[in-house]
């Protein structure tokens, strides 16, 4: 890949909560390509969700260097990295919603925040198509989250994430607690997502095989706070080495 087609550069990223030599990330380098959906796997405890951090500059690595969209993050100011992060979309676990606010002020929040320029009346416009967009049907958008199922409260955080029109989405572990009927609407909301809107890049830390091999362009598999394989789905098919094959054939049984 050249530099144009990566979206995140990770180049030898150590992290250690204890100052010590405990690594949860330990060397890890890494390119994500731009354009595509790259689904990051591995077993628990692997470093999963420490890169998503880090991807998002709310960790400081040990040592090492990450570069998203070109951008070295920890050689900006904090008010750099704040509005640089405008450039990121993220739905989390379970969307944590703002529980006094209802669907459609959740999603104006980012844009209050950071479209100050912007008149009130435009906000709710941009709120609703993104709602719209997400596919939450409009006679839900004044209701809390309390009030909505978990697929809905999914299309909400989704919708909020996308409010300011990131070039990066990330989602941290989307599925986790839903039903399969549900895990599948989100991972085709995801795939959906991305096609809607054309040159983005999606990166998607699941512990859902079955959904990274139906949804993923290119798939990273962690180990020991380092790359063990990425390539393609085909890639990890055609692969020999045997924590790899031992992974698939546990999440892939139902295939």
């Amino acid at each position: 890949m050249t530099k144009q087609d990566i979206a995140v550069h990770v180049e030898d990223l150590r992290k250690s909560f204890d100052g010590g030599h405990d690594f949860v990330l330990n060397g890890l380098n890494l390119e994500i390509p731009k354009g595509k959906i790259t689904v990051i796997i591995g077993f628990s405890g692997t470093g999963k969700s420490v890169l998503l951090k880090h991807i998002l500059g709310l960790m400081k690595p040990t040592s090492g260097h990450i570069k998203v969209l070109g951008q070295d993050l920890w050689s900006m100011s904090m008010q750099e990295l704040i509005e640089f992060r405008c450039h990121l979309g993220v739905l989390f676990q379970y969307a944590a919603l703002f529980d006094d606010m209802t669907a459609i002020e959740n999603v104006c929040f980012p844009l209050l925040e950071h479209r100050r320029q912007l008149g009130r009346d435009e906000i709710l416009e941009i709120a609703q198509k993104k709602l719209v967009s997400s596919g939450l049907d409009p006679k839900h958008f004044h209701k809390l989250p309390s009030e909505l199922s978990g697929g809905m409260r999914k299309r909400v955080g989704l919708a909020r994430a996308l409010a300011l029109d990131p070039k990066i989405l990330l989602y941290d572990e989307p599925t986790t607690g839903l039903d399969p009927i549900l895990t599948e609407m989100v991972d085709d909301l995801i795939q959906e997502t991305h096609e809607k809107h054309a040159g983005s890049t999606s990166i998607v830390v699941s512990h859902d095989l079955f959904a990274a091999f139906r949804i993923g362009h290119y798939i990273v598999m962690l180990d020991k706070g380092n790359v063990l394989l990425a390539g393609t789905p085909e890639d990890f098919y055609n692969s020999e080495l045997e924590l790899v094959k031992r992974f698939l054939s546990k999440g892939l049984k139902h295939q």
